[in-house]
């Protein structure tokens, strides 16, 4: 009888297969990974706004309390209040804002009338009745603008990849 050993290891040919896989795999991928990690940081600061618009639209119904979204455009942040917080839940929330990335900014905020707020504090109101202010979050990151649409009527947010004036949004 032979003596068989058990297979203890692996072969060179393996070894050097799957260093071959990964090298190539890392070839493809690597190159990428700047680009997204770039455009991640819009894409969270994106859906964040999007999603809490809805989200308070339909806490402001359900709760019949009068919430604000709250835009710092001078130190770049934006939290959320409603009208039954005390001064230190107030502070709290304040506290736990979403910091924009260093390189986004809010460029400014527009409501009807032309009234364009572009720097210090302003609020976007959501109300019980089911409708909010109507207004446009102009952001900026680098060389690309982005516009978020918020209608009084709609729960959705419309989201344009340039700056969009509220009356240009509108058509």
């Amino acid at each position: 009888m032979r003596n068989l050993r058990p297979n203890s290891g692996f072969t060179l040919i393996e070894i050097v297969t799957v260093l071959a896989l990964i090298s190539l795999t890392l070839l493809i991928a690597v190159p990428r990974i700047p680009s997204t990690l770039f455009t991640d940081e819009t894409k969270k600061t994106s859906r964040w706004i999007i999603t809490k618009v809805q989200v308070l639209k339909d806490r402001a119904t359900r709760e019949q309390k009068r919430y604000a979204l709250h835009i710092d455009i001078s130190i770049k942040k934006m939290w959320i209040s409603n009208d039954g917080m005390s001064d230190e839940e107030l502070l709290a929330a304040e506290q736990k804002a979403i910091k924009l990335p260093s390189n986004m900014r809010i460029i400014d905020v527009e409501f009807p009338d032309n009234k364009i707020i572009s720097f210090g504090q302003t609020e976007i109101f959501f109300y019980p009745k089911g409708y909010s202010d109507q207004a446009v979050i102009h952001l900026e990151n680098k060389d690309k603008q982005i516009s978020f649409r918020i209608e009084p009527f709609l729960s959705t947010v419309k989201l344009f990849e340039e700056y969009v004036n509220l009356q240009d949004a509108q058509s």
